[in-house]
Parts: structure tokens; C-alpha cells; sequence
């Protein structure tokens, strides 16, 4: 009896040793493959490494589910996704890569790459700034701080690299400090992104942020609040910030200027928007008919309209989102990303795109069906050799 039990004990031993061997050498192959360093080389390593265990037995969704909910073929996936954002189908080198210590971090932080994953869109910088802030940050980055990082990785498109570096300064020191609102505890980059592309300077957003601090505005409430800190005007022709006259020296107001000469429905939508982006919440301005409202991100995790007339139904104009689609698109993704399925369904849609041949045959074999097009995509990838 004594005998079987030790017998047992030794077998888990070994089967754990190898479990952990495996997973080791799964870590150096994915370490080894970000540092080839240029775009092309890793996605097309990341298919390979992708096909050797999708080739290996008979293909079956079940199949497919486990291989995605492996952890380093998860992680597989979203590297390869990135990349592909990021070059836009033109090959580029990241010289960071050749750092082994910051590849290393990078493999032992899988959240990394599946939030730039997750984010929908890249650039070619956008490690590169990673690095830069990681350094900074005594080559450690997490919580809050990693999400404000991976979201000024994503504004490089429309600011420098010493922008987004400075932007990610303003945030990191305005949450360390108290002076965002709680929804910045929980954003993902994505949605640091929409603060962080805001037009506001440094110095208007610290302006604003104690000038919203003297008026005891509760984060619940600000979306309704803030709108009646700017001077409604009855007509468009009055000196403004709708219609600038000699007193305006800049084309895009302050937030100081909306607040001194308000405007109509564009100008108060606009400038509470950039109010709420100062306290480090998501918001932007979006149509309605004959008016400008705007949107944002409650406390407790809904978009609601704010400066709202016509109501989600007639809301229109273009979304700050990852995903294409009409303004009201935010809050059902939103609620689907709460879903039990939701990180499979990412899982699988990150996939797919990783083969790109089998597009034309999920959509045909679906009948032309977007909802059955995504699921036969991702499986109808397995199966096509290049």
C-alpha cells in the first residue's frame, strides 16, 4: 500500500517536471521568435508554430478550442495578430526585440500582446515607445500603469514619440496622484487611447483638471454636470468658441476658452468631453440630428450620451472604437466582452486573420452569413496549407 502511494507521488513529480520542462521550452521558442526582430520573420514564425499543431491528428473544433486556450499558442495568436496590425502589410524591424530581457518580460507578461491584440490597431512604433516607458520604469510596468503605457503605444499615428511618452507622464502622475476619476482604474488601452488622442495641450488638461476639482463634481454625475460649465449662446454668429471672433488667437479653443465664451451644442459637447478626458475618462462628441452631443464611460462601466437630445437611436458620426461600426456599436460590444465566451471568440477571430487565404472560403462556405463567415474562417484557416 505504502509502495502505490510513493509510486503515485513519483509519477505526479515527473509528470509535473515535464509539464514544466515543456512549458519552458515553449517560453524560449516564443522568446526566440520575437527576437528575429522584423515583422514578416515573426508572423510568418508564428504561423508555422501555429500549423505544427493544428497539422498533428484529425482537425475538429474541439481541437481548435484547446489549441487556443493553450497558453502559449493563445499568446501565439496575439503576437501574430499585433505584428499584423502593425506593419500594415509593410515589413518593418524593431531593434528593442534584441533585448533579451525586455523579450523575456514580454513572453512572462501574456497580457501585453493580447491587449494590443484586443485593441485592434498598432503601429510600428508602438514597441518601440513600450520600450522607452518600460526602461523608465525601472523595466517593470503593471496595472494602471501598463494600460496608460500600452495606450500612448497606440496614439503614435497622430503624436510623436516624445508625445506619447509625455502624455503617458501626465496620466501616470495624474492617477498616482488622485486626480483622475475611478473609471481609470479599470480602462483598457484601447480606451486610454481615446483619452490620450484628445486634442487638449498638458497644460489645458492640468488647468482643467483643478478647475473641475473647485466645482465638486461627483464622477457619477458628470456627464450631466459638466455640460453647464460652458455658456450657452442663442445664436451661432455671437463670438464664441462656435464662432471664434478677434478674441480667439487658435483655431481649436482651450478648455479655458469654452468655459470663458461657451458656444452652441458643438462647443459644449466638445468641451466636456475634454473635461472628462482630463480626469482620465474616454469621451467624445458625436452627431445627432441638427445637434452635437457627446458620449462617455460611467463609473460602473456603461457609455451613456451626455448633452443628449435625440437618444442612442438617432445617434450618428464615427466611433473612437477598435471595431468598425456605427456609434451605438459601443455599448453592445461592451456587454459582449462581459460574456463567457467572449475571449474564445476573440481567440478565434485573431486566427482566422493569421491566414488570410481562408477568408474567401469561410465566407462562402457560411452562404454569405457575417455571423456563421467568422466561425468558418477561423476553422476553414486550419485546414488550407500554403
Amino acid at each position: 500500500m505504502a509502495a502505490n502511494i510513493l509510486l503515485r507521488m513519483l509519477l505526479c513529480c515527473v509528470l509535473l517536471l515535464v509539464s514544466g520542462v515543456s512549458r519552458a521550452g515553449d517560453a524560449t521558442a516564443v522568446e526566440s521568435l520575437l527576437r528575429a526582430d522584423y515583422s514578416s520573420v515573426i508572423i510568418d514564425g508564428v504561423r508555422n508554430q501555429l500549423r505544427k499543431h493544428l497539422d498533428s491528428g484529425t482537425l475538429s473544433p474541439e481541437k481548435i478550442r484547446r489549441i487556443v486556450h493553450h497558453p502559449e499558442l493563445e499568446q501565439l495568436c496575439h503576437i501574430g495578430q499585433f505584428f499584423r496590425y502593425a506593419s500594415q502589410e509593410k515589413a518593418f524591424s524593431t531593434r528593442e526585440l534584441r533585448d533579451r530581457t525586455f523579450t523575456r518580460w514580454l513572453v512572462s507578461h501574456p497580457e501585453v500582446f493580447r491587449k494590443l491584440a484586443h485593441a485592434g490597431y498598432a503601429q510600428q512604433s508602438s514597441l518601440a515607445i513600450l520600450y522607452r516607458l518600460w526602461n523608465s520604469a525601472d523595466r517593470d510596468l503593471c496595472g494602471v500603469d501598463l494600460n496608460i503605457a500600452l495606450g500612448a503605444c497606440l496614439i503614435a499615428d497622430v503624436f510623436t514619440a516624445e508625445e506619447c511618452i509625455a502624455r503617458y507622464g501626465f496620466y501616470h502622475d495624474s492617477h498616482h496622484h488622485g486626480r483622475c476619476y475611478p473609471q481609470a482604474d479599470s480602462l483598457e488601452p484601447w480606451e486610454w487611447a481615446v483619452v490620450l488622442r484628445g486634442k487638449e495641450s498638458l497644460e489645458d488638461l492640468a488647468w482643467a483638471q483643478q478647475f473641475i476639482e473647485g466645482k465638486n463634481i461627483k464622477p457619477e454625475q458628470a456627464g450631466g454636470n459638466l455640460p453647464d460649465l460652458f455658456p450657452t449662446v442663442k445664436r451661432i454668429t455671437e463670438e464664441s468658441a462656435s464662432m471664434p471672433g478677434p478674441r480667439f488667437t487658435i483655431t481649436s479653443p482651450s478648455l479655458l476658452l469654452y468655459t470663458e465664451y461657451g458656444g452652441v451644442c458643438g462647443a459644449v459637447s466638445k468641451g466636456a468631453a475634454g473635461f472628462l478626458r482630463a480626469k482620465g475618462v474616454p469621451a467624445y462628441p458625436i452627431g445627432q440630428p441638427g445637434h452635437c452631443a457627446f458620449i462617455w464611460k460611467h463609473p460602473k462601466g456603461q457609455w451613456l450620451i451626455g448633452n443628449n437630445i435625440g437618444g442612442w437611436n438617432w445617434a450618428n458620426g464615427g466611433n473612437k472604437l477598435p471595431w468598425k461600426g456605427p456609434v451605438q456599436i459601443i455599448s453592445a460590444l461592451c456587454a459582449f466582452w462581459q460574456g463567457p465566451q467572449a475571449r474564445e471568440s476573440s481567440l478565434m477571430y485573431d486566427l482566422s486573420f493569421l491566414f488570410p487565404e481562408s477568408a474567401a472560403c469561410g465566407t462562402a462556405a457560411s452562404g454569405g452569413v457575417p455571423g456563421q463567415s467568422l466561425q468558418l474562417s477561423g476553422l476553414g484557416a486550419l485546414t488550407l496549407k500554403r
